[in-house]
């Protein structure tokens, strides 16, 4: 990057302090200040080496499935499944005991 890009980063922070001084709605300044995260994240990620950038945005991934995957299992019922035998189902359970 040239001095051009740190000028119209400078540029671009200036107008995020600005919004989030001039926003009253707290949802507003929350978005802002989300973003203003996300692109220093991603400017100091793209800075990183090959192996460095691909551990991060994995163990990104994994937080996201992780989050994904406890807010599904606790948005679904635990409901029998219709097709399982009684007693392979006693069966199962004893082997998890």
């Amino acid at each position: 990057m040239g001095k051009d890009g740190e000028g119209d980063k400078k540029r671009e922070t200036m107008a995020v302090m600005s919004l989030m001084k001039d926003q009253q709605n707290p949802i507003q300044q929350f978005q802002v200040k989300f973003k203003e995260i996300e692109t220093g994240f991603k400017s100091w990620l793209s800075k990183q080496k090959l192996p460095v950038e691909a551990a991060v945005v994995t163990a990104m991934g994994g937080v996201q499935g992780a989050f994904i995957g406890g807010l599904m299992g606790t948005l679904s019922p635990e409901m029998p499944q219709a097709g399982i035998d009684p007693q392979a189902m006693a069966s199962l359970k004893q082997t998890q005991v």
